[in-house]
């Protein structure tokens, strides 16, 4: 499928929102195929010595209960989803947003599996990234069937990329959890796009976005791209202690194991996260 040119009414927006939706911007039949080829990854929890699959809602302690189940880099173990046209896709929205040279950064999928509890809390995706360097990223997010409020769409808070990384905690203040939320999320407001299947989302990496939990009787599958201008060096020093205070399993596993943990591009200290 051809990747959409962007209007200039399109930039616009995500110049001053820091978030974008586009609809049918990928083949429908390719990303049932693709949700078949990531549903096995999760039913065999793929990666998960390497620490690549992960609980976002969890502390890993046990792959069966992962409420909130995450897999890095599954083209990795699935060479064959690179044949898709997804990545072309996202690269090219990420290139007509940010300009030349577009740098991959990595890729994720998330599963919100049926009737949990478990949500994605407000976040930025940079507060998961090094505090020593500048980025000017986005992330490309297609979900493999439609999304509204009630299996987990995604919620951004409009502007909120054009400030600082804000403070933020591990999830239930438990520094053993994956996820981050902001401090004092209530402040917020952010707003609910619903998507078809067949369209994306992208939003940049200050953008505060998160999600509700999926209340439906069908699991919710999203397939996100990383894609960024080369990364700086920092110009104001900034203190991540959000990052420093995390005691995570996946990364003891991994090192017990004798694997390096998947990082999404060189200058990350953790994995992205995204909803």
């Amino acid at each position: 499928m051809t990747p959409p040119v962007l209007t200039a009414v399109e930039k616009s927006f995500f110049e001053s929102n820091g978030y974008l939706s586009l609809p049918a911007a990928a083949d429908v039949l390719e990303l049932a195929q693709i949700r078949h080829l990531l549903a096995r990854l999760v039913e065999h929890r793929t990666g998960f010595e390497r620490g690549d699959f992960l609980d976002l809602a969890g502390d890993d302690a046990n792959p069966e209960e992962a409420r909130l189940p995450q897999i890095l880099m599954p083209v990795n173990y699935l060479p064959e989803l690179a044949s898709f046209s997804l990545p072309r896709i996202a690269r090219e929205i990420a290139r007509q947003l940010l300009g030349d040279p577009i740098i991959a950064e990595g890729e994720h999928m998330i599963l919100k599996p049926p009737r949990t509890g478990a949500y994605t809390p407000l976040h930025q995706d940079e507060a998961f990234w090094s505090d020593e360097t500048d980025y000017q990223s986005v992330s490309v997010w297609f979900p493999l069937q439609d999304v509204d409020a009630s299996n987990g769409c995604l919620h951004f808070v409009p502007g909120s990329h054009k400030g600082d990384v804000l403070p933020h905690h591990s999830v239930e203040n438990n520094p053993q959890i994956n996820g981050l939320e902001v401090d004092h999320p209530q402040a917020f407001h952010p707003v609910e796009v619903p998507l078809k299947i067949g369209g994306l989302t992208v939003h940049h990496c200050r953008t505060l976005h998160g999600g509700p939990a999926n209340t439906s009787s069908e699991p919710r599958y999203a397939y996100i791209f990383g894609f960024g201008l080369p990364a700086k060096p920092a110009r104001v020093p900034r203190n991540y202690y959000w990052l420093k205070n995390k005691n995570l399993y996946r990364e003891k596993r991994a090192q017990e194991l004798g694997y390096q943990l998947t990082k999404m591009h060189p200058e990350l200290e953790g994995a992205p996260t995204c909803s």
